[in-house]
């Protein structure tokens, strides 16, 4: 679609034209250019692949804020900008929490397996422990007298 019907399009969804309050005395080239700039954002902000846009969300901020600065009716693809900023921001964070939560998982699971390595590994020195009879006082006691013990 050209860039005039484009440029129709948007301004018959706002019912005005965007360039009704550019300031005066901007270059005819110059304004035409931030037209073209203008419809190639538009496009770009119905683009459905979120990867591709998101990281142009800046620039393009800026580049409607300046634009609005020269007096071209912007309003509404701010709006959506930000509205699609903010989808993004809210994925971006949700695909964060399920990778930390895989780890947190992840972690826990090898945690566990520790704890009962450590408890079967506990349960294994109860039984020797209960095995070799008394406790180490007595053992020590006894060690003395059979070193003290005549031949």
């Amino acid at each position: 679609m050209p860039l005039q019907s484009k440029y129709y399009e948007l301004c018959c969804s706002q019912k005005s034209f965007l360039h009704d309050h550019i300031l005066e005395g901007l270059n005819c080239k110059l304004v035409a250019g931030i037209i073209e700039q203008i419809i190639t954002i538009a496009d770009g902000l119905r683009d459905p692949k979120l990867a591709t846009v998101q990281e142009k969300f800046g620039t393009w901020e800026k580049i409607l804020k300046s634009f609005q600065g020269l007096g071209m009716n912007v309003d509404f693809l701010l709006a959506r900008l930000e509205q699609l900023m903010d989808i993004s921001s809210k994925s971006k964070r949700h695909k964060n929490a399920t990778f930390e939560r895989a780890i947190a998982e992840d972690e826990t699971r090898t945690l566990e397996a520790r704890l009962l390595e450590a408890k079967k590994t506990g349960n294994r020195l109860d039984v020797e422990i209960q095995t070799l009879g008394p406790s180490t006082e007595n053992l020590e006691l006894k060690f003395q007298e059979m070193a003290k013990a005549p031949w």
